[in-house]
Parts: C-alpha cells; sequence; structure tokens
C-alpha cells in the first residue's frame, strides 16, 4: 500500500460482530476479502488467499485513480 499513499486501508476483524457485520454488508462471501470501496460503493473486490502477484495486479487495475481519503476505503 506504500505505492497507493492516497488511499486508506481499513481492516476488518470478523471476529468482531460489528466489524463482520461491515463486511457482509459489503459482499464478502470468502476470508480474506479485500475491498475497493469509492464514494462509500464497492467497485471490486478479491476474495481467497492470493498470490503477492494477483493482488498486486488486483491494486494497478483499481487504484490507477485518486479515491477519496474519507476513511471508507477498503
Amino acid at each position: 500500500m506504500k505505492e497507493y499513499p492516497q488511499s486508506t486501508v481499513e481492516r476488518l476483524d470478523i471476529g468482531e460482530q460489528r466489524d463482520l457485520d461491515s463486511a457482509l454488508r459489503l459482499g464478502a462471501e470468502a476470508t480474506p476479502t479485500v475491498f475497493i470501496v469509492q464514494d462509500g460503493k464497492v467497485i471490486d473486490k478479491l476474495e481467497g488467499d492470493a498470490p503477492e502477484a494477483v493482488l498486486r495486479n488486483f491494486f494497478q487495475k483499481n487504484l490507477n485513480y485518486p479515491l477519496s481519503g474519507n476513511g471508507s476505503n477498503r
């Protein structure tokens, strides 16, 4: 994430009911799940244990534009 300083990372702990509810509301069906959220809407997600190259490609595809830094990006 150092390569995307304009983005906010937020970790949800599904062991906590509030975070589990948030993850389910976003559409999580597996763990781990990485969401790209813009303006409060999920624009993409990556589910399951992904190799680093896949994760980097996912971020590259989705984070080539500035996202709001209001803390809603996950």
